[in-house]
């Protein structure tokens, strides 16, 4: 559903720059790329980016070393804003139980999806879906163990490293459900959105 994605280096990503005329070259190629990627008619090559910035493509591979590696930036701050997202509401809530807490991550995500547009195409489709899938799957681990964590100091989960092993299967299983329901649907499929929340609380009820 969403990626934990703290610590994790893009291949391919250059040292992270850290005077403010490189962090803001850094953020033009990100924004150019980013898009690009949005435009489904648009193909996304090192001169298109080129074109939408200020500054030549050598400058461009002086930050990032591929056409790839611009890519995998951009997924990863998409994966970012979902895992500052979960963090937020973690830090917020004092859930009863562990349906409260599964359901409000699952309207989280709801709220997220339609906000930001952008996320959500990069998220559920397209040619970059793939690539996604790869930094999704090496992240997500680690955002069940925050839920767990929260969960398990408030008293609502139950210790143990398979009841954690679950968890993670659900929350992929919930992840799935919502490419499928904003797959072709900005605001989301009425019917899907609605599995969703009945997933939430199905899968918190057997903890």
């Amino acid at each position: 559903m969403a990626a934990s994605t703290k610590g994790r280096a893009v291949a391919g990503r250059r040292n992270q720059p850290v005077q403010r005329r490189s962090v803001e070259k850094v953020a033009s190629i990100l924004e150019a790329t980013r898009n690009v990627m949005s435009e489904a008619s648009t193909e996304l090559t090192v001169r298109e980016i080129e074109q939408r910035v200020d500054f030549s493509a050598g400058t461009i591979y002086r930050y990032f070393e591929t056409l790839d590696a611009i890519v995998d930036a951009v997924l990863q701050e998409h994966a970012d804003v979902a895992e500052r997202r979960v963090a937020k509401l973690l830090e917020a809530i004092v859930p009863a139980t562990f349906e409260d807490l599964l359901v409000a991550l699952a309207e989280s995500f709801i709220a997220l999806y339609r906000e930001q547009p952008s996320f959500t195409r990069l998220r559920v489709g397209g040619d970059y879906w793939s690539r996604y899938v790869e930094i999704e799957e090496v992240s997500n681990a680690g955002l069940v163990e925050q839920i767990a964590d929260v969960a398990t100091a408030a008293g609502v989960f139950p210790p143990g490293a398979r009841h954690r092993r679950r968890l993670l299967v659900h929350w992929t299983a919930m992840g799935a459900a919502f490419r499928l329901a904003f797959k072709e649907n900005a605001r989301g499929d009425r019917i899907v959105i609605a599995e969703i929340r009945s997933m939430a609380r199905a899968f918190a009820s057997t903890y």
